[in-house]
Order: structure tokens, then C-alpha cells, then sequence
């Protein structure tokens, strides 16, 4: 019993669809792409965080002046840790 080769796709009406799908996007474009994106937000949002901290820095009084209060409060005051 000889086995015959089966039919081509286009001995039997079937066309290729590898011209058609040419022109779509590939998934690796669409998922560097949207990798890409995520990115791009994600810096965004640390741009926009650290924006933030900035004019908060900004609204904050000079270190020089807490620095002052941590002292004059802790002048009178011996450290537990050190031997007397």
C-alpha cells in the first residue's frame, strides 16, 4: 500500500496567509512598545515625586535653625549611654 503525499494548501483552495500578515504588528513590536511606555510613565512619576520633595524642601526652614533647637534642648540633659 503506497501512501499518497496529501495536497498541497493551494491544490485545494487554501491560500498562504503569510502575505497577509506582513502588515500587522508583530507581538514583539507591540510589547516593546508598551514596555517602552511603562517606562516612560513610570520615570514620569518619579519626575513628578521628586518635584514634590523638592518644593517641599524648598518650604522647609534652614537645617542650621533645627540644628539650634536639637542643641539648646538637649544641653541641660545627660546621655543615658555615657558613663558618668
Amino acid at each position: 500500500m503506497i501512501a499518497e503525499a496529501a495536497p498541497s494548501p493551494e491544490e485545494n483552495g487554501w491560500r498562504s496567509s503569510a502575505p497577509e500578515e506582513a502588515h500587522l504588528p508583530t507581538a514583539g513590536n507591540f510589547l516593546g512598545r508598551h514596555r517602552l511606555s511603562a517606562a516612560i510613565s513610570r520615570i514620569e512619576q518619579e519626575i513628578r515625586s521628586l518635584e514634590a520633595e523638592l518644593e517641599e524642601l524648598d518650604a522647609m526652614e534652614p537645617c542650621s535653625a533645627a540644628c539650634k533647637d536639637v542643641l539648646s534642648s538637649t544641653i541641660g540633659i545627660p546621655d543615658a549611654l555615657l558613663p558618668m
